[in-house]
């Protein structure tokens, strides 16, 4: 306990308030490598050190335009959902590869990502430049209750994965600042600033 006092704790509150070469933060290292480590665990039972050498390529989806996507793709319902090359979300068949709906976006979709939502009807929101978008995981359109016809207008754009608890969904825009909104209807919440206007 004195230790943590004393040297553990005043380090800890050193560091987190240090920035780094080129703006980087203590906290944006520990994010990145967390980050990191989540992606190269496989919690697979069926893969192991006897048969790894032994796995071969399933399948792979090319799109027609070449092109990064910084967003990891999610599972759900047996389908992989990602943002393309090009202005669209897709659902790709995990066991065959093959596209099964293409939902077209205004913008580069879910730059860093997209949430899914299990319900009754299972949801997918994602951010598309000035608007959060809501639409049905298993067809790829838009949830017309939510916004207008599935869309709700920001004041600023916004890239990251949104966030749901309960029956919000948050977001944060390069304005900056953090927005909450109602899940179903898309209606703002409440907004917080992140930087005095």
């Amino acid at each position: 306990l004195y230790l943590l006092k004393t040297l553990i704790y005043p380090l800890y509150n050193a560091l987190i308030k240090t920035t780094f070469v080129a703006g980087v933060t203590f906290l944006g290292i520990i994010r990145f490598l967390l980050l990191a480590a989540m992606l190269l665990f496989a919690s697979s039972a069926n893969i192991n050190i006897n048969n790894i050498e032994n796995l071969d390529l399933a399948w792979s989806y090319k799109f027609d335009v070449s092109g990064g996507i910084q967003a990891n793709p999610i599972f759900a319902e047996g389908l992989i959902f990602m943002p393309s090359t090009e202005k669209s979300i897709v659902a790709i068949n995990a066991t065959t590869g093959k596209k099964k709906w293409e939902h077209q976006t205004t913008s580069n979709p879910a730059y860093r990502g997209l949430i899914y939502n299990k319900e009754k009807e299972s949801k997918l929101y994602f951010c598309d430049g000035k608007f959060i978008v809501a639409i049905y995981a298993h067809n790829g359109k838009n949830v017309d209750s939510f916004g207008r016809a599935g869309k709700t207008k920001l004041k600023s754009v916004c890239k990251i994965t949104p966030a749901i608890i309960k029956d919000q969904l948050i977001i944060a825009t390069v304005e900056p600042a953090l927005e909450v909104y109602n899940i179903k209807s898309g209606k703002l919440i409440w907004k917080y600033f992140l930087k005095e206007k």
